[in-house]
């Protein structure tokens, strides 16, 4: 049945269609994405005007062609989003409307729902809108080439009309960066982890992914399209759904603050914990600081959800936020698209979900994170599968968690973490301060702390990666040495 919907579906747009919505087919447009990726449901323009610059960020129309009451829809609305696994994706829509009549694919006319930003010199918003529209994509680019521009200020894979054009995205990005930064927003730069693959289709190597300019410049034109569909949608109506993100539990928040005080990293007392936050993340003092810290700064909030109350967004700064600009591969900004057609555009008066917009937002939550854990349990496999010809190898790493039973070490040549067992350390009876997250030989005097260097041995691959300490390692270089020893007087223990 949802086959047969989709052979009936056509990417052909008649004149009619086209009639009715801004034609915007004649203005510089492109899309930057990963280089493997087939589903561009995103694309921007930036045109300069005398007054200042006037951004489009444009998304693609899925809602005009999968409707609520049609088994797309529902398949839509069980599948929650698009799972990403290392060398496959399973699409939350068919590949026929994913890849091809959605994906605003280069030299093709497709349906979008288009945000309109207006800035002045200064890059202050002067005026926003939101409307139906069509566009024709004039090139696709990648991350990677938009970067090499960004950095050279050349490319040859790159046409020469579009140099200025991303010039002056990157400097209007960056306004947008100061802009949330002074509001509160928390630069969190947490590394992914990359899997490259050769010919047939082996594992050849893992890197850590590095947030780019380019990949800044994007993030900064959804944002600015999420808050202000969020803005709308709460303006127009009392039924939608919103991502939110709740302030940090007390609790939580202090036990996190006295830990990296023991560590040597300063905070300011402020109001906004979001400014604290801020302070915390500059003040530290190398990249292995932030390899353990910021994790643990995250894990001291909440995770964000999906609701339907504006309940705000802490890690933003921001009280309106939505999920509007992925409706190819998330429920979420799906059902906000059509909530855009039934509330602000007043287009679809006959439109009915057919379900409770709650349990649109409770499904998008949960099928998020079962699709977080399955992404994140197929990259366990693969890196056993990686370190299974390495047992026997030396590595340096740094200790990034210790609890009663082990030690977490995170690798530095490969971006793979794996466990020493306590039990396998040389004999001593061990103390482990948890409110320290340290741990302590009472007849050695032996310290093991976050952050510090050690030299380990790949001993088995398992359900984890188990390693044996080959000794301490502490780097001349090492924030251990440049900051602060930790203190505690262990008589009060």
């Amino acid at each position: 049945p949802i086959m047969n919907e989709v052979s009936k579906l056509t990417d052909e747009i008649s004149d009619n269609e086209i009639s009715r919505r801004k034609d915007l087919r004649d203005i510089i447009t492109f899309t930057i994405d990963p280089a493997t990726a087939k589903d561009y449901d995103d694309a921007i323009s930036l045109c300069e005007t005398e007054q200042g610059y006037v951004l489009y960020v444009h998304i693609a129309d899925v809602s005009y062609y999968v409707k609520p009451g049609t088994k797309l829809f529902a398949e839509a609305f069980n599948r929650g989003n698009s799972y990403y696994f290392p060398k496959r994706v399973i699409p939350m829509l068919p590949e026929r409307i994913s890849n091809k009549i959605c994906s605003l694919r280069p030299e093709e006319d497709k349906l979008t729902l288009t945000v309109e930003t207006h800035f002045d010199k200064s890059y202050t918003i002067s005026s926003q809108s939101l409307y139906e529209s069509v566009i024709r994509s004039d090139v696709r680019l990648s991350y990677d080439q938009v970067d090499e521009f960004l950095e050279t200020s050349h490319s040859e894979s790159i046409p020469d009309f579009l140099f200025e054009t991303l010039e002056n995205v990157r400097n209007l990005s960056r306004a947008l960066s100061d802009q949330r930064y002074d509001k509160g927003y928390i630069p969190f730069n947490l590394p992914e982890i990359e899997f490259s693959f050769n010919d047939d289709g082996d594992l050849e190597k893992l890197t850590r992914s590095r947030e780019t300019e380019s990949h800044k410049m994007i993030e900064n034109c959804m944002l600015l399209a999420n808050e202000l569909v969020a803005k709308k949608l709460n303006k127009s109506t009392n039924s939608a759904i919103y991502r939110v993100h709740e302030e940090p539990d007390e609790e939580s928040f202090l036990k996190m603050l006295k830990l990296l005080t023991f560590y040597g990293i300063k905070h300011k007392k402020n109001k906004s914990r979001q400014k604290t936050i801020q302070y915390l993340l500059e003040g530290m003092p190398d990249n292995d600081y932030h390899r353990v810290f910021d994790f643990i700064i995250l894990r001291s909030m909440k995770k964000a959800r999906y609701d339907v109350s504006p309940l705000g967004h802490f890690g933003l700064a921001t009280q309106f936020y939505t999920h509007f600009t992925s409706p190819i591969r998330r429920l979420s900004d799906l059902a906000v698209h059509h909530l855009l057609r039934l509330h602000v555009l007043k287009q679809v008066k006959t439109l009915e979900f057919g379900y409770d917009l709650l349990k649109i937002a409770s499904q998008a939550s949960e099928r998020e994170i079962i699709a977080d854990n399955a992404a994140r349990e197929t990259e366990f496999l693969y890196k056993r599968l990686f370190m299974k010809d390495r047992i026997g190898e030396e590595y340096t790493g740094i200790i990034v968690n210790i609890n009663n039973n082990v030690i977490t070490v995170e690798l530095d040549q490969i971006p793979i973490s794996g466990i020493i067992p306590i039990s396998s350390l040389p004999k001593d009876n061990y103390n482990f301060l948890s409110q320290y997250v340290e741990l302590i030989g009472k007849r050695t005097g032996v310290i093991f702390r976050l952050t510090e260097k050690v030299k380990v041995k790949v001993e088995k691959v398992g359900y984890d990666l188990e390693l044996s300490l080959q000794g301490k390692m502490l780097a001349a270089n090492s924030a251990s040495n440049t900051q602060k020893k930790p203190q505690h007087n262990l008589s009060k223990k």
